[in-house]
């Protein structure tokens, strides 16, 4: 495994996913007023809500690489360290972020964490069907209208595009959450499936 994060030069990415992770914890109270085009004085967003995009889009980009048909396409052994790398990723920046939220501010937790399962979900959609240097398209498809558009004040609170900014015991925004993230474990794991990369390296 050692190894395997050195072929892709993946320490740098699990650095940042450490560093990141840990100042959703240390600064994530921060609250920042972003344009809106439906709320005249702004819509208000914690750096909790933002740097899931950052951890989750990570997570997805560590399983970029140049040559990824042909690792597809290599023995089950080879495909199996992808899901290993991938399933270590998410779990050190979710442990990071969470334990650091926890320490700093236990009421940001589960709203940073159910976002981050969201993020992390369409970011690996975006990277399985687009390729790995697109895995920030989903997310900020999803981010623009969440922080930009909908509102959880009255306007537009639908959570099926809201669902980052609305509270956390908002049991709908959770299923929209864990929806993208069943979508990007299968889309990676049809992703690696032996007759999908047939068709892929023909």
């Amino acid at each position: 495994m050692i190894l395997r994060l050195r072929a892709k030069s993946l320490n740098g990415i699990f650095a940042a996913l450490i560093l990141v992770s840990s100042a959703a914890g240390i600064w994530g109270a921060v609250t920042l007023n972003v344009p809106s085009f439906t709320e005249d004085a702004g819509q208000p967003m914690t750096l909790a809500q933002f740097l899931p995009i950052v951890t989750g889009s990570l997570v997805a980009f560590s399983c970029r690489s140049a040559m990824s048909d042909f690792e597809d396409a290599a023995p089950r052994r080879r495909v199996r360290e992808q899901w290993d790398l991938l399933v270590l990723a998410f779990v050190v920046a979710a442990g990071v972020q969470t334990l650091s939220l926890i320490w700093t501010k236990s009421t940001l937790a589960a709203t940073g964490f159910r976002d981050y399962l969201g993020y992390v979900g369409a970011s690996i959609t975006s990277v399985t069907l687009l390729g790995s240097d697109r895995f920030w398209v989903a997310p900020l498809a999803l981010a623009f209208p969440a922080f930009f558009v909908a509102s959880s004040t009255g306007t537009y609170p639908g959570a099926l595009w809201s669902w980052p900014t609305l509270p956390v015991e908002n049991m709908e925004s959770w299923v929209v959450a864990l929806l993208w993230a069943v979508l990007g474990t299968v889309a990676f794991h049809y992703r690696t499936h032996p007759r999908i990369v047939k068709l892929r390296v023909r």
